[in-house]
């Protein structure tokens, strides 16, 4: 082979590599998408089990809290 000669790959690429240089590349949030959604869906579930858990623990806390005044005596 002698070295002007390129191989059938390298001629290949070359093409390849000027065809990608043409065309833009795509704005970043088309191809790394925003987690903003994913996040703000969790912290509001959280918020909403987290005062779940408050209402049920002062109910309990209420009718079997105290075992000297407790509401319902077992």
């Amino acid at each position: 082979m002698r070295r002007t000669d390129k191989p059938i790959a390298a001629a290949a690429g070359d093409n390849k590599d000027e065809r990608e240089e043409e065309r833009p590349l795509p704005p970043r949030s088309a191809s790394h998408p925003t987690e903003k959604v994913k996040w703000t869906k969790m912290f509001y579930r959280t918020l909403i089990t987290l005062f779940m858990l408050l209402i049920a623990s002062l109910i309990s806390w209420f009718l079997w809290g105290d075992p000297g005044k407790a509401v319902i005596k077992l």
